[in-house]
Protein backbone atom coordinates (compact mmCIF):
# COMPACT_ATOMS: atom_id res chain seq x y z
CA UNK A 1 0.00 0.00 0.00
CA UNK A 2 1.32 3.47 -0.93
CA UNK A 3 0.76 5.62 2.16
CA UNK A 4 1.62 8.82 0.29
CA UNK A 5 -1.06 8.68 -2.41
CA UNK A 6 -4.35 10.56 -2.28
CA UNK A 7 -5.36 13.91 -0.89
CA UNK A 8 -7.53 15.34 1.87
CA UNK A 9 -9.52 12.75 3.82
CA UNK A 10 -8.22 9.89 1.67
CA UNK A 11 -4.56 10.69 2.48
CA UNK A 12 -5.38 11.02 6.18
CA UNK A 13 -7.01 7.58 6.36
CA UNK A 14 -4.30 5.93 4.27
CA UNK A 15 -1.64 7.15 6.70
CA UNK A 16 -3.67 5.98 9.69
CA UNK A 17 -4.16 2.56 8.08
CA UNK A 18 -0.43 2.23 7.40
CA UNK A 19 0.35 3.15 10.99
CA UNK A 20 -2.09 0.50 12.25
CA UNK A 21 -0.53 -2.15 10.02
CA UNK A 22 2.93 -1.22 11.23
CA UNK A 23 1.77 -1.50 14.84
CA UNK A 24 0.22 -4.91 14.16
CA UNK A 25 -3.38 -3.91 14.92
CA UNK A 26 -5.41 -5.50 12.10
CA UNK A 27 -8.71 -4.90 13.89
CA UNK A 28 -8.31 -1.15 13.68
CA UNK A 29 -7.70 -1.33 9.92
CA UNK A 30 -11.32 -2.36 9.32
CA UNK A 31 -12.57 0.47 11.53
CA UNK A 32 -10.49 3.00 9.62
CA UNK A 33 -11.64 1.59 6.26
CA UNK A 34 -15.29 1.75 7.34
CA UNK A 35 -14.82 5.33 8.51
CA UNK A 36 -13.22 6.27 5.21
CA UNK A 37 -16.09 4.72 3.23
CA UNK A 38 -18.65 6.50 5.40
CA UNK A 39 -16.88 9.83 4.92
CA UNK A 40 -16.66 9.28 1.15
CA UNK A 41 -20.39 8.51 0.99
CA UNK A 42 -21.20 11.72 2.87
CA UNK A 43 -18.95 13.75 0.57
CA UNK A 44 -20.63 12.35 -2.56
CA UNK A 45 -24.08 12.92 -1.07
CA UNK A 46 -23.23 16.55 -0.24
CA UNK A 47 -21.92 17.08 -3.77
CA UNK A 48 -25.15 15.75 -5.31
CA UNK A 49 -27.22 18.08 -3.13
CA UNK A 50 -25.08 21.07 -4.10
CA UNK A 51 -25.33 20.18 -7.77
CA UNK A 52 -29.13 19.90 -7.58
CA UNK A 53 -29.62 23.46 -6.35
CA UNK A 54 -28.26 25.25 -9.45
CA UNK A 55 -30.35 22.98 -11.73
CA UNK A 56 -33.55 23.93 -9.92
CA UNK A 57 -32.64 27.61 -9.97
CA UNK A 58 -31.77 27.41 -13.67
CA UNK A 59 -35.17 25.87 -14.43
CA UNK A 60 -36.97 28.73 -12.68
CA UNK A 61 -34.82 31.33 -14.43
CA UNK A 62 -35.61 29.77 -17.81
CA UNK A 63 -39.35 30.00 -17.11
CA UNK A 64 -39.04 33.68 -16.19
CA UNK A 65 -37.00 34.36 -19.34
CA UNK A 66 -39.66 32.75 -21.53
CA UNK A 67 -42.40 34.86 -19.91
CA UNK A 68 -40.32 38.02 -20.36
CA UNK A 69 -39.62 37.11 -23.99
CA UNK A 70 -43.31 36.66 -24.76
CA UNK A 71 -44.28 39.84 -22.92
CA UNK A 72 -41.58 41.73 -24.84
CA UNK A 73 -42.95 40.62 -28.21
CA UNK A 74 -46.48 41.65 -27.26
CA UNK A 75 -45.21 45.03 -26.04
CA UNK A 76 -43.28 45.59 -29.28
CA UNK A 77 -46.36 44.70 -31.33
CA UNK A 78 -48.37 47.33 -29.44
CA UNK A 79 -45.66 50.03 -29.56
CA UNK A 80 -44.93 49.54 -33.27
CA UNK A 81 -48.43 48.75 -34.46
CA UNK A 82 -48.38 51.68 -36.92
CA UNK A 83 -45.23 50.34 -38.61
CA UNK A 84 -46.76 46.86 -38.63
CA UNK A 85 -49.92 48.23 -40.24
CA UNK A 86 -47.84 49.80 -43.01
CA UNK A 87 -46.13 46.46 -43.65
CA UNK A 88 -49.48 44.67 -43.58
CA UNK A 89 -51.10 47.13 -46.00
CA UNK A 90 -48.22 47.74 -48.41
CA UNK A 91 -45.81 44.82 -48.05
CA UNK A 92 -46.03 41.78 -50.28
CA UNK A 93 -47.64 38.62 -48.94
CA UNK A 94 -45.38 35.57 -48.67
CA UNK A 95 -46.75 32.46 -50.45
CA UNK A 96 -49.33 30.67 -48.32
CA UNK A 97 -47.39 27.38 -48.28
CA UNK A 98 -44.22 29.19 -47.20
CA UNK A 99 -46.13 30.89 -44.39
CA UNK A 100 -47.65 27.56 -43.35
CA UNK A 101 -44.20 25.97 -43.23
CA UNK A 102 -42.84 28.84 -41.12
CA UNK A 103 -45.80 28.62 -38.72
CA UNK A 104 -45.32 24.86 -38.35
CA UNK A 105 -41.61 25.28 -37.64
CA UNK A 106 -42.21 27.99 -35.03
CA UNK A 107 -44.82 25.83 -33.29
CA UNK A 108 -42.41 22.88 -33.15
CA UNK A 109 -39.66 24.78 -31.34
CA UNK A 110 -39.50 24.15 -27.55
CA UNK A 111 -39.03 27.91 -27.02
CA UNK A 112 -40.17 29.70 -30.20
CA UNK A 113 -38.22 32.77 -31.29
CA UNK A 114 -41.62 34.35 -31.93
CA UNK A 115 -44.54 33.49 -29.62
CA UNK A 116 -47.05 31.51 -31.66
CA UNK A 117 -49.91 33.75 -30.55
CA UNK A 118 -48.12 36.78 -32.00
CA UNK A 119 -47.46 34.94 -35.25
CA UNK A 120 -51.12 33.91 -35.47
CA UNK A 121 -52.19 37.52 -35.05
CA UNK A 122 -49.78 38.72 -37.75
CA UNK A 123 -51.01 36.06 -40.20
CA UNK A 124 -54.63 37.09 -39.60
CA UNK A 125 -53.76 40.75 -40.12
CA UNK A 126 -51.80 40.01 -43.30
CA UNK A 127 -53.97 37.37 -44.99
CA UNK A 128 -57.39 38.20 -43.54
CA UNK A 129 -59.23 36.79 -40.55
CA UNK A 130 -60.50 33.52 -42.06
CA UNK A 131 -57.19 32.69 -43.76
CA UNK A 132 -55.28 33.69 -40.63
CA UNK A 133 -57.31 31.34 -38.45
CA UNK A 134 -56.85 28.51 -40.97
CA UNK A 135 -53.08 29.05 -41.24
CA UNK A 136 -52.67 29.33 -37.48
CA UNK A 137 -54.70 26.18 -36.84
CA UNK A 138 -53.02 24.16 -39.61
CA UNK A 139 -49.49 25.14 -38.54
CA UNK A 140 -50.07 24.32 -34.89
CA UNK A 141 -51.83 21.02 -35.62
CA UNK A 142 -49.20 19.86 -38.11
CA UNK A 143 -46.45 20.73 -35.62
CA UNK A 144 -48.07 18.53 -32.96
CA UNK A 145 -48.45 15.61 -35.40
CA UNK A 146 -44.85 15.92 -36.60
CA UNK A 147 -43.59 16.04 -33.00
CA UNK A 148 -45.54 12.87 -32.17
CA UNK A 149 -43.98 11.07 -35.14
CA UNK A 150 -40.45 12.31 -34.34
CA UNK A 151 -40.58 11.32 -30.66
CA UNK A 152 -41.95 7.87 -31.49
CA UNK A 153 -39.14 7.41 -34.00
CA UNK A 154 -36.62 8.35 -31.29
CA UNK A 155 -37.88 5.54 -29.06
CA UNK A 156 -39.78 5.20 -25.79
CA UNK A 157 -36.71 5.51 -23.53
CA UNK A 158 -35.73 8.87 -25.03
CA UNK A 159 -39.33 10.02 -24.84
CA UNK A 160 -39.53 9.17 -21.14
CA UNK A 161 -36.38 11.19 -20.49
CA UNK A 162 -37.93 14.20 -22.24
CA UNK A 163 -41.18 13.69 -20.33
CA UNK A 164 -39.34 13.68 -16.98
CA UNK A 165 -38.62 17.40 -17.44
CA UNK A 166 -42.31 18.22 -16.99
CA UNK A 167 -43.22 18.07 -13.30
CA UNK A 168 -46.75 17.39 -12.10
CA UNK A 169 -47.90 15.55 -15.23
CA UNK A 170 -48.42 12.38 -13.19
CA UNK A 171 -51.50 14.03 -11.60
CA UNK A 172 -53.28 13.78 -14.96
CA UNK A 173 -51.97 10.36 -15.98
CA UNK A 174 -54.93 8.29 -14.78
CA UNK A 175 -57.48 10.55 -16.51
CA UNK A 176 -55.48 10.65 -19.76
CA UNK A 177 -55.21 6.85 -19.83
CA UNK A 178 -58.98 6.41 -19.31
CA UNK A 179 -60.07 9.23 -21.65
CA UNK A 180 -57.29 9.89 -24.19
CA UNK A 181 -59.46 11.71 -26.76
CA UNK A 182 -61.20 14.02 -24.29
CA UNK A 183 -58.06 14.73 -22.27
CA UNK A 184 -56.00 15.70 -25.34
CA UNK A 185 -58.82 17.84 -26.73
CA UNK A 186 -59.36 19.68 -23.43
CA UNK A 187 -55.64 20.17 -22.87
CA UNK A 188 -55.47 21.95 -26.24
CA UNK A 189 -58.47 24.14 -25.44
CA UNK A 190 -57.29 25.03 -21.92
CA UNK A 191 -53.48 24.93 -22.06
CA UNK A 192 -52.82 24.06 -18.41
CA UNK A 193 -50.35 21.39 -19.53
CA UNK A 194 -47.58 22.51 -21.96
CA UNK A 195 -48.32 21.46 -25.54
CA UNK A 196 -44.93 19.77 -25.87
CA UNK A 197 -45.64 17.66 -22.77
CA UNK A 198 -48.88 16.41 -24.32
CA UNK A 199 -47.08 15.52 -27.56
CA UNK A 200 -44.36 13.60 -25.71
CA UNK A 201 -46.83 11.84 -23.40
CA UNK A 202 -48.98 10.71 -26.33
CA UNK A 203 -45.89 9.39 -28.12
CA UNK A 204 -44.63 7.45 -25.10
CA UNK A 205 -48.00 5.94 -24.14
CA UNK A 206 -48.77 4.90 -27.72
CA UNK A 207 -52.07 6.77 -27.93
CA UNK A 208 -53.47 5.94 -31.40
CA UNK A 209 -52.28 8.34 -34.10
CA UNK A 210 -55.81 8.96 -35.34
CA UNK A 211 -57.13 9.72 -31.84
CA UNK A 212 -54.29 12.14 -31.19
CA UNK A 213 -54.64 13.94 -34.54
CA UNK A 214 -58.42 14.43 -34.42
CA UNK A 215 -58.45 15.46 -30.74
CA UNK A 216 -55.60 17.90 -31.34
CA UNK A 217 -57.23 19.37 -34.43
CA UNK A 218 -60.56 19.97 -32.67
CA UNK A 219 -58.98 21.20 -29.45
CA UNK A 220 -56.78 23.80 -31.12
CA UNK A 221 -59.60 25.61 -32.93
CA UNK A 222 -60.73 27.95 -30.08
CA UNK A 223 -57.27 29.12 -29.01
CA UNK A 224 -55.98 29.60 -32.56
CA UNK A 225 -59.12 31.55 -33.44
CA UNK A 226 -58.65 33.73 -30.35
CA UNK A 227 -55.04 34.53 -31.29
CA UNK A 228 -56.00 35.37 -34.87
CA UNK A 229 -58.96 37.55 -33.88
CA UNK A 230 -56.81 39.48 -31.38
CA UNK A 231 -54.17 40.18 -34.03
CA UNK A 232 -56.77 41.12 -36.64
CA UNK A 233 -58.50 43.53 -34.25
CA UNK A 234 -55.20 45.12 -33.24
CA UNK A 235 -53.47 45.35 -36.63
CA UNK A 236 -55.62 44.24 -39.52
CA UNK A 237 -58.92 46.12 -39.42
CA UNK A 238 -57.67 48.97 -41.57
CA UNK A 239 -55.75 46.71 -43.96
Amino acid sequence: MDCRRGNGAELHFRRAECASLAAGEPGSVKKITDRFRSASTRLHSDKRRKDAVPTSMLSRINKYLVVLLYAGFVLLAVLYRDELRIWIQEGSRPPVLLMLGAATLVAMLPVPLIPYGVMSGLMAAKYGLAAGIALSWAGSTLAAIFMLAIIRAMGASKGRKLLAKYKGLDKFTAFIERHPFVSIMLSRMIPVIPAQAINIYAAVTRIPFRTFSIATGIGKIPLMALYAIAGFELLGKTA
